[in-house]
């Protein structure tokens, strides 16, 4: 019997290469999800810090201008930290897209290697059953040679 050969071979190979491209793609939205996120939180902190530092000032009793420029500055990390959450929000649709795409392309490679595996499973069985059939034939071959063997010594014997 011939070997096994899967009839979409190359189907399944497009299906593997699209998973591993969305899996790829996947990775590459999560990091930078990751790196939005690792910004805005760097903003807040910095924020966090500014404001700190004002209170700390107004307590010593700076001058207005010092005063006035810090406060400037925070309103400039705060329109900072807001593009920062714009950017995380983008960035987790971004994600969250690349995930469903990952998903479509991993339940279009497996109904792929479904069909590879009943492919097989049919394969196996006709060699088996081939198999089965040529050890059959070999033992009625036999049986019949040791009956014509048989009865040519009984007629000797005659």
């Amino acid at each position: 019997m011939k070997r096994f050969q899967f009839s979409l071979q190359a189907l399944l190979t497009v299906r593997r290469r699209q998973e591993q491209i969305a899996l790829e793609q996947f990775a590459q939205a999560a990091a930078a999800r990751q790196e939005a996120a690792d910004r805005l939180n760097a903003v807040k902190q910095e924020c966090e810090t500014a404001w700190a530092l004002g209170r700390e000032r107004l307590g010593a009793g700076a001058p207005a201008s010092q005063l006035a420029q810090l406060q400037d500055y925070c309103r400039v990390l705060e329109q900072l930290r807001k593009t920062c959450e714009r950017a995380v929000k983008d960035a987790q649709r971004a994600v969250d897209l690349k995930w469903e795409k990952l998903l479509a392309a991993r339940q279009a490679r497996e109904a792929v290697d479904k069909f590879l595996e009943r492919q097989r499973q049919r394969y196996d069985r006709e060699l088996q059953q081939e198999e089965q059939k040529m050890l059959d034939d070999i033992v009625n071959q036999r049986a019949q040679a040791g009956s014509h063997w048989k009865a040519a010594l009984q007629n000797a014997l005659n």
